[in-house]
């Protein structure tokens, strides 16, 4: 019991939809912009950089869309990561399990700690268990970017198709590279879309991922705020 006050991870319903941005359409922007119809490699390139990473820590945002909710619901997070496979979360969506923190230590051990609204009750987790999912179905311990990248990497073997852009495009203040992944054969429906990424031109760090379902948006995370290779310290891995 004291596991699920903990953690799943907070949320709450925003006033409105959060998806304003032009990549943000559930359509493939094929046609709109000229993309490589063959993403296996740059893929394989993201893949070989983000390994060369030692540690991270960065501020990310979940948005999904549940069924047909016009609201979103949004979490909130800040997330460490560093080499050996030792994570942190730090929750930081409003409500009572604001300030509660994950760790996954590097002997595989997982702790959860509750906010000053949850007395700061201490459990041990399952590395798999269901109370670390995040609203879209993830496992927040199994979401670091080499792990999701290659996680695409494997789809693409399993039949999915990945295109992604011939230049990087516009970007906020700087530019990326706008990577889709697709399900099915060609030609492809609208409902094919099944992923869209936006990652950093110069770094490969993923700063935004958009999941579609039916020809829908279903999920968004956006990343921000990223420090690379600052030394993270081992304390920070352990409660």
């Amino acid at each position: 019991m004291a596991a699920q006050v903990l953690f799943s991870f907070s949320s709450f319903a925003a006033s409105a939809p959060a998806v304003a941005e032009k990549f943000d359409t559930a359509q493939s922007l094929d046609g709109q912009i000229d993309f490589n119809q063959n993403a296996k490699p740059f893929i394989k390139g993201i893949i070989d950089k983000l390994r060369r990473i030692d540690d991270y820590v960065v501020d990310t945002e979940l948005t999904t869309w549940p069924g047909n909710k016009a609201n979103p619901k949004i979490q909130g997070g800040k997330y460490f990561f560093k080499k050996q496979q030792r994570v942190r979360v730090e929750v930081t969506t409003k409500g009572p399990k604001n300030g509660s923190v994950l760790v996954k230590n590097e002997d595989g051990q997982v702790k959860a700690k509750g906010g000053p609204a949850l007395l700061g009750i201490t459990v041990n987790l399952h590395e798999d268990s269901d109370l670390l999912n995040l609203a879209d179905g993830s496992n927040v311990l199994h979401s670091d970017f080499l792990t999701q990248m290659e996680r695409l990497s494997k789809d693409l073997s399993q039949g999915q198709k990945a295109i992604v852009t011939s230049e990087p495009s516009p970007y906020k203040d700087h530019h990326v590279w706008v990577l889709e992944m697709k399900e099915g054969e060609a030609p492809f429906s609208d409902k094919a879309l099944h992923m869209r990424v936006l990652l950093n031109s110069s770094n490969g760090i993923p700063e935004s991922i958009i999941k579609f379902k039916d020809g829908k948006i279903f999920s968004k995370i956006v990343v921000r705020n990223a420090q690379l290779n600052s030394g993270l310290a081992d304390a920070l891995f352990n409660l």
